[in-house]
């Protein structure tokens, strides 16, 4: 799965946690940015290396890394896996053994900024949307949802994606 900030990748990705899919959480050598943050997995960068051989996504941003290795989806049925653009060519190469399916989740500039500036503050959610204009100028995927929607309908169209 695939958005810019504020597309609500990790609000899907905790609701479909819930009804049971594999949500593959990237492991990252960035900090925290709140206590119990949700999706990562946070370790130094160290850790990449021991995994390098079994890695099946990455990505460099911001000055850090981000990356999920096999064992996080091998015999664990239908996963889901947040990433960034540039991550996503990297796992259709690695990946070989599991059909692939990219889901963008396409949201307005506004809809974005108000998701987050509660979380992240109005500068910060400004920067994210600036920033994303460029990493979002072109989305390799295989379907496009409107996460403009409320998430009862944003789920019912990624679960038809997912189980079509």
């Amino acid at each position: 799965m695939v958005g810019e900030s504020g597309s609500g990748k990790t609000t899907v990705s905790k609701k479909l946690e819930e009804e049971g899919y594999n949500i593959i959480h990237s492991y990252t050598t960035r900090d925290k940015r709140t206590q119990n943050e949700w999706g990562h997995i946070f370790v130094n960068k160290f850790e990449k290396e021991k995994d390098a051989e079994d890695i099946i996504a990455y990505t460099y941003y911001n000055d850090n890394h981000y990356w999920a290795v096999k064992s996080q989806y091998q015999n664990k049925g239908k996963s889901i896996y947040v990433i960034d653009v540039d991550g996503i060519n990297y796992l259709r190469k690695k990946v070989t053994d599991a059909a692939v399916l990219v889901i963008y989740l396409q949201a307005d500039k506004i809809t974005r900024f108000k998701r987050m500036v509660f979380e992240r503050g109005p500068i910060n959610a400004y920067k994210r949307i600036k920033n994303d204009l460029n990493d979002f100028s072109v989305v390799p995927c295989d379907y496009k949802i409107n996460a403009n929607q409320g998430i009862k309908k944003v789920l019912k169209n990624i679960r038809e994606v997912i189980n079509e």
